[in-house]
């Protein structure tokens, strides 16, 4: 140590090394080293720093898009709905009718009168003054009103023909169980009528009991008709519903071969009309 003029205290390098505090050393002694290295973690913890708050906005933005959006579908689904509770079930198909056909899970049943493997046969006991009783049976169903559905009648003005009618369907080298039965009517269409089944052609008159008939529904029973078949109406001719569709669910699933319609009477001045005869269930080809 050397004292100068100004009576200043001078200190050697050596010196000054030695009046360092001990933080500024690193494990070697070296003091830029641990400066360097403290530097470089506060860098690090500033970096970390910024990537949590963009994460916290990144997640914030995400959630608020994920709000606006169920808002807006719950805003959408009200306003459909208030517009809708307005309208009948027609207009509301008219609207939506994807809605609709997205119910249906299932691709539709085949109706086994239809299907072009199964050999089925259709008679009846009258001609009629429209299309012959094969019609009922078409692979695709008509929309001709003149040439597309059968009628029980003796001329254009639907004149009846006196008696009671039937339809027999007769499934060739075939055996039928049927869980459903579709009869599509006009709007003369039949409200007491019967279905029976038979594994042997049915007679009108089998004294012999050489073909016995199986019932599976009677339009006279109040039982049957309010716990087994269902109705629906759409279709205008012109004034009145064009299509009367009865659904009947089969309670009796015994096998027949050959099914018979017996119309008993007609709920209009006209004589019974039908486009379609649907059988629905199992098959087995002999």
């Amino acid at each position: 140590m050397t004292q100068g003029r100004s009576n200043k205290v001078i200190f050697s390098s050596s010196r000054r090394q030695q009046l360092r505090p001990l933080s500024c050393y690193n494990d070697d002694g070296n003091p830029s080293a641990l400066r360097r290295k403290q530097r470089k973690t506060k860098k690090k913890s500033k970096s970390n720093h910024h990537y949590n708050m963009l994460l916290v906005v990144v997640l914030v933005i995400c959630f608020w898009a994920v709000v606006s959006g169920i808002r807006e579908v719950l805003r959408k689904d009200l306003t459909t709905r208030k517009q809708l509770d307005g309208l009948d079930e027609n207009e509301k198909h008219q609207i939506h009718p994807q809605k609709q056909s997205m119910v249906v899970k299932a691709p539709p049943q085949l109706s086994l009168s239809r299907i072009p493997n199964n050999k089925v046969s259709a008679t009846t006991d009258v001609r009629g003054n429209l299309g012959p009783i094969e019609v009922i049976l078409q692979a695709n169903p008509g929309t001709d009103w003149l040439h597309d559905r059968w009628q029980a009648a003796s001329n254009m003005h639907g004149k009846e023909i006196p008696a009671e009618h039937w339809i027999q369907l007769e499934f060739l080298d075939t055996t039928i169980w049927a869980d459903k039965i579709i009869l599509d009517w006009e709007t003369a269409y039949a409200q007491e009528y019967i279905l029976e089944a038979s594994m042997e052609p049915i007679v009108d008159n089998d004294d012999d009991n050489r073909s016995p008939r199986i019932l599976l529904f009677d339009g006279r029973n109040k039982q049957d008709v309010t716990s087994m078949r269902s109705v629906t109406k759409f279709g205008r001719s012109p004034a009145h519903p064009l299509h009367v569709v009865h659904e009947i669910r089969l309670r009796n699933n015994a096998p027949f071969r050959f099914l018979r319609l017996r119309i008993l009477n007609s709920v209009t001045e006209r004589e019974v009309s039908l486009w379609q005869f649907d059988v629905y269930g199992v098959s087995r080809s002999h």
